[in-house]
């Protein structure tokens, strides 16, 4: 006894099988817990999130800084340099953030 794919019944329940399988299968994302993912150049820079030291930019790049969704405040800071401030809104997933420190003259 088979299936008879001509049939309409048939192919709606295949389509639907198909549908819960590739559900399962991740298909469908879900929203992750929100991250910082950060470059920052010179690599020797100290990164603090909300007051906190997080780590330097030689460390941060092979790390995802985990945060909470929200508005959060980083600086950056590195001898030499002139610091820099940021105020970011994070929503669930990673977000990216490139920062190069201008050099403070001579």
């Amino acid at each position: 006894m088979g299936i008879d794919l001509r049939s309409p019944w048939a192919r709606a329940c295949l389509l639907v099988v198909a549908c819960v399988l590739l559900s399962a299968c991740g298909a469908e994302r879900r929203p992750t817990s929100p991250g910082l993912n950060l470059s920052v150049q010179p690599v020797d820079a100290r990164v603090y999130v909300d007051d906190a030291f997080v780590g330097n930019g030689r460390t941060l790049l092979r790390q995802t800084v985990l945060t909470s969704t929200g508005t959060h405040y980083i600086v950056i800071k590195a001898r030499g340099h002139f610091p820099h401030h940021l105020r970011l809104v994070l929503r669930p997933g990673v977000t990216r953030v490139r920062v190069k420190l201008r050099p403070i003259p001579p």
